[in-house]
Parts: structure tokens; C-alpha cells; sequence
């Protein structure tokens, strides 16, 4: 499972820490059903909210299926060369 957060910024013409509107994408092999993946999302926000500190109405969270043969160019090369990615995958491809 990979997990992305990125954000915008609600008014451009002012760009404090609490204008970020994050934005959590999860990656992961498909399998799981719906509801794992509502309880799934929910625990992300819960987490993000309080580590954070801003409310939840404030995030998004999306989680996408990703063929276990698309893996590897989809999602594990790009987290291994990004350089923003804060915990690298324990294991190799």
C-alpha cells in the first residue's frame, strides 16, 4: 500500500500553514471491498486531523486500486524516487 498526501492552497494571495487543504491519495492491490475501504479512509482522516490539528472537514481522501502486474511502474519507482518520500517501501522489486 502506498500512501500520498499533497494539498492546495485556499487563497493564493495568502499562504499560511492553515490554508493547506490536504489531499490523501492510498494505493493499493485491488481485493479489498467497499466498506474496508470507507473504514480504511476514515482512520487516515482521523489520524491526519489530530497530527495535523485542523478539522476534518479540511481533507480528502481517495484510495485507488492498482493491478499488482502496474505496480512497480505506477507506484514503487516513483515512491523510491521521490525525494519527499519520508518511509521507503521494506521491500525490494
Amino acid at each position: 500500500m502506498a500512501v500520498r498526501v499533497s494539498g492546495h492552497v485556499d487563497n493564493f494571495l495568502y499562504k499560511a500553514e492553515e490554508d493547506i487543504v490536504p489531499h490523501i491519495t492510498i494505493q493499493m492491490y485491488p481485493g479489498r471491498d467497499d466498506e474496508t475501504k470507507k473504514r480504511l479512509a476514515q482512520a487516515v482522516l482521523e489520524t491526519a486531523s489530530k497530527e495535523l490539528k485542523r478539522e476534518k472537514e479540511h481533507f480528502s481522501v481517495s484510495v485507488v486500486d492498482v493491478p499488482q502486474e502496474e505496480w512497480k511502474g505506477k507506484v514503487y519507482d516513483k515512491v523510491l524516487a521521490d525525494k519527499n518520500t519520508i518511509i521507503q517501501p521494506g521491500y525490494k522489486m
